[in-house]
């Protein structure tokens, strides 16, 4: 039998129906992969390796050596869907069992099926140093290493080699480190904005700042410190808006929830409260040259009062000149007067 084509493996693509798949070169002129015994075959569909007579049957030509492989329809349906690959490997045991005797015949047939299952190995491993990581052979020696061995030759134990890197060292041969340097992580979708984020497994793109303590200038100058307390579920919420809106700063996470202002000890400056289902609001406008900014009671109710509230004994205090109450003026006259008349 001669051997006339190099492959070792047959892939396809499964399209619900199809179950018959004969062991060819389909890389090449479908030349037939010779197959001297079923049990050389391994089949793979989707990467998962199945078994011989209880997904698949072996078939095989005694002359010709052509095999098929046919998958099983019942009891059980083992039909490769649509879109599904399947790939065929011709695995041969490195073993040779043929056993010449002294003196006995030489039969022709037992040598050629020897030297047959022996260019098959050599096949086989040919197609294994294809799909291996190695160099060139057009780098020049002196840009490889002063050996060979050098550079390619992993000396790290098990252990040493465990959750560590596979690397180059600075004179180029292949060692094991912990971290990766000078490495630019990219990205096959990345978006307008996206991040390299750690989710404790892989590194994905993100929109979102994850443990970030601080915001620096260009000067590495703090501009913004972002503080920490444990099992937050409240935070600041920042949106932006689209034309002829503001944008916003929110509490969000609890209802109901305000916002607290303090200074640099921690002291209270101002506290923004929340009413549930609140439509009414306080709006501070500033103004142009010659004219006062105004606070205004704003919201979903048409007739909305302030209320100033002093706490316990406390006195409500005006500093400046009061203007008016009510309407009634409150120039050259004691301003208790003008606030009877205004009741």
């Amino acid at each position: 039998m001669t051997v006339s084509t190099t492959a070792s493996r047959a892939e396809y693509t499964g399209n619900g129906s199809t179950v018959a798949f004969a062991v060819v070169d389909t890389g090449g002129a479908s030349a037939v992969i010779p197959v001297l015994d079923a049990t050389h075959l391994q089949v793979y569909v989707d990467g998962t390796l199945k078994t011989k007579d209880t997904h698949y049957t072996v078939s095989i030509v005694t002359a010709t050596a052509a095999a098929t492989v046919t998958f099983i329809t019942s009891p059980t349906d083992y039909t490769p869907a649509s879109s599904t690959s399947i790939i065929i490997l011709r695995v041969i045991p490195y073993t040779q069992l043929q056993d010449y005797v002294n003196n006995d015949a030489f039969d022709a047939e037992n040598v050629e099926s020897a030297l047959d299952q022996l260019t098959q190995a050599l096949h086989q491993i040919v197609d294994d140093k294809d799909r291996s990581i190695k160099f060139s052979t057009t780098i020049a020696a002196s840009d490889f290493d002063s050996t060979s061995e050098t550079a390619s030759k992993i000396t790290a134990t098990k252990a040493d080699r465990a959750s560590k890197y596979l690397s180059f060292d600075a004179n180029g041969d292949i060692a094991v480190s912990v971290e990766l340097t000078g490495i630019t992580f990219t990205s096959t979708s990345p978006s307008v904005g996206d991040m390299m984020l750690y989710d404790g497994a892989k590194y994905t793109n993100s929109k979102i700042l994850s443990r970030i303590t601080q915001i620096l200038d260009s000067s590495g100058n703090e501009v913004i410190k972002f503080g920490t307390t444990g099992s937050a579920v409240n935070e600041i919420t920042v949106t932006n808006a689209a034309t002829g809106d503001p944008p916003t700063i929110s509490a969000t996470g609890e209802a109901d929830k305000g916002i607290d202002f303090e200074n640099s000890e921690g002291e209270e400056l101002l506290k923004l409260a929340s009413v549930s289902s609140a439509v009414n609001e306080i709006t501070i406008a500033n103004a142009a040259t010659g004219n006062a900014p105004t606070l205004s009671a704003t919201g979903g109710d048409t007739n909305i009062d302030i209320n100033l509230t002093p706490k316990g004994t406390g006195e409500l205090n005006v500093d400046g000149k009061v203007k008016s109450i009510n309407g009634q003026s409150m120039a050259q006259t004691p301003f208790k007067s003008n606030l009877l008349l205004g009741l």
